[in-house]
């Protein structure tokens, strides 16, 4: 019985110590935000079109700037006609947020083939705004005109060549 007696004596001490644990707790607030931007939408508005073009036995090409200018390498390869269909850069309209900026990429080459399968190459693409430097969007749409350089060969094959090509656009 004595052990007992100095057992619950041990317990009452061990308690009368113990006291009440708390757990340390810490709080820090932080803020919440967010950015909500127009979508980023580019649309085809006009084509890109080399015009008429005579050839000649000799290779030649024929460029489209993207102000719309059409000039021939004066080597004697091709011949620019006036006769229709006329010349022209191809246009986009590129919408998105206003003041945000966006990168374009530009095609490298592509090929453009008539109906009996004879191909011309097309390449140097070019833009206006550049696409070797970020553009900012401004108003409602930003418009951009892309040109290239069609090569043609000796003897050509006669006949309407046509193809298509990608143009995107990417928010910085």
């Amino acid at each position: 019985m004595k052990q007992i007696i100095k057992f619950l004596a041990i317990a009452v001490v061990m308690l009368a110590f113990a006291g009440t644990v708390k757990a340390q707790t810490a709080t820090a607030t932080s803020s919440a935000a967010a950015v909500i931007i127009a979508p980023l939408s580019i649309t085809n508005t006009a084509g890109l079109h080399f015009g008429t073009i005579m050839r000649s036995g000799t290779a030649g090409t024929v460029t489209i700037a993207p102000d719309g200018t059409r000039s021939d390498d004066g080597g004697g390869g091709v011949t620019l006609s006036a006769l229709a269909p006329v010349h022209s850069a191809a246009t986009f309209d590129v919408e998105g947020e206003d003041g945000r900026t966006v990168t374009i990429t530009l095609p490298g080459t592509i090929t453009i083939t008539n109906l009996a399968a004879d191909d011309m190459d097309v390449d140097t693409f070019v833009s206006d705004p550049d696409a070797a430097n970020p553009v900012t969007l401004t108003g409602a749409a930003t418009v951009l005109r892309v040109g290239a350089t069609l090569n043609v060969g000796a003897n050509q094959p006669s006949g309407e060549y046509t193809g298509t090509f990608n143009v995107s656009v990417n928010y910085n």
